[in-house]
């Protein structure tokens, strides 16, 4: 199982609109993918509980997360006329993207399967 996660920095008044696009067209193409799994749209605790929790903002406004079986079937995304017309819809109300891909190895339940594979050779 991979996971790539998309950093965003979004203009204020841009918000809900970014917001918007996830939920309502960036998702759902996702989940028509082959080889997909889940997907997660995260938002940052507010600067007061940031405060509260004795740490501060990264200056991210938004985090995308999402699972794919495999690197192949991301990268079938990727290449996809969907992932094209949603990724160029997100990047017209952004100011940054960053990404980050991880294997994923060990989640609620155990290791991922992969990963015990790996671990034993």
């Amino acid at each position: 199982m991979v996971l790539l996660r998309m950093r965003f920095v979004v203009p204020e008044e841009l918000s809900t609109d970014f917001e918007r696009e996830i939920i309502d067209n960036y998702g759902p193409a996702l989940e028509r993918q082959d080889g997909f799994h889940a997907w997660r749209l995260l938002k940052p605790y507010s600067a007061e509980v940031l405060t509260a929790l004795g740490t501060s903002s990264d200056g991210f406004d938004w985090d995308l997360e999402f699972e794919f079986e495999s690197e192949p079937a991301r990268l079938a995304w990727v290449a996809s006329a969907d992932h094209t017309t949603v990724l160029e819809a997100v990047r017209s109300i952004t100011q940054e993207i960053r990404y980050c891909g991880y294997d994923l190895v060990a989640r609620d339940g155990g290791l991922e399967a992969a990963a015990q594979g790996a671990s034993s050779s």
